[in-house]
């Protein structure tokens, strides 16, 4: 029995260092239907975003010495913040939690798989989970900038975390001393996740001069507007996003096609397309 089935994307986008591309509009935006009755235009469907708080309820995460600030915390106060933002410019916005508890309280394996899946469940089409790390120096005054892509995804999830990076970047104004860091993360978050995924660690909890920004509305604003504006950064890029699918059997049910439909406004490359068969790559 021979059996099809296209279910991937894997595109390298432009990054985002390349602002030619916005500033020129080296692609013009098309449009593809949906149906043989109603065309959509691509720019005009609207993007859903999956914001994580990480942690929540006992599970406090990293706490800062300095002053007692948990980062449970601050992950949910940046994350209402970046979801404030973002329904600003049009983008939907889901919160895995919204209130100071776990999504599966007790049960760390079941919570981090909840919060995996939480994307898919509510038809998302990015997942950003926010963390705040810490140096198990004492004393220690390190306060790198770190966004984790999602382990061996070198398209969506590599170009989303260099967006946001590079925002962060600009958002945070960082000193020299301060590395900025895009490293592939294989958090379960992000290998159970389904849509392109990064991890961001914008800062360290263990920084005393880093808590007290934290501790600020100030501190939250800009590390929510560096987020916020890497992923709009990311959408501008318009890249291509599932509309749907359905199979179809030939009329003596010998062979079985899954076809995928998908939006973009960039013409889509055949090579660029990964297509898997039970777990295993077909090309």
């Amino acid at each position: 029995m021979r059996r099809y089935l296209v279910f991937g994307v894997c595109l390298s986008l432009l990054s985002c260092v390349h602002d030619t591309v916005r500033e020129e509009r080296l692609f013009e935006q098309t449009t593809r239907r949906t149906s043989e009755e109603e065309p959509v235009e691509v720019s005009a469907l609207p993007w859903r975003v999956c914001l994580d708080p990480g942690h929540g309820g006992e599970a406090s995460g990293a706490v800062a010495p300095s002053n007692g600030l948990r980062e449970s915390d601050v992950n949910l106060s940046v994350a209402l913040k970046t979801a404030e933002l973002l329904q600003e410019h049009g983008i939907e916005v889901v919160l895995t939690r919204t209130t100071d508890a776990a999504l599966v309280p007790d049960n760390p394996g079941a919570d981090l798989s909840g919060r995996a899946s939480f994307p898919e469940k509510h038809n998302a089409h990015l997942f950003v989970s926010i963390h705040h790390n810490a140096d198990i120096v004492k004393g220690s005054e390190k306060n790198d900038l770190e966004v984790y892509c999602a382990f061996r995804d070198v398209g969506p999830s590599l170009e989303l975390g260099q967006c946001i990076l590079n925002a962060l970047k600009s958002s945070l104004k960082r000193s020299s001393a301060d590395a900025s860091l895009l490293l592939p993360g294989n958090y379960k978050v992000l290998r159970e996740c389904r849509v392109p995924a990064v991890l961001v660690e914008a800062s360290y909890m263990t920084s005393a001069a880093n808590a007290s920004v934290l501790a600020t509305p100030k501190g939250i604003q800009d590390e929510a507007e560096g987020i916020a504006k890497g992923i709009l950064n990311y959408v501008e890029l318009s890249p291509p996003r599932f509309l749907g699918g359905k199979v179809e059997s030939s009329t003596s049910y010998r062979e079985w096609v899954v076809s995928a439909d998908f939006s973009s406004a960039f013409p889509l490359d055949a090579k660029t397309i990964r297509a898997e068969l039970d777990g295993v790559d077909l090309n």
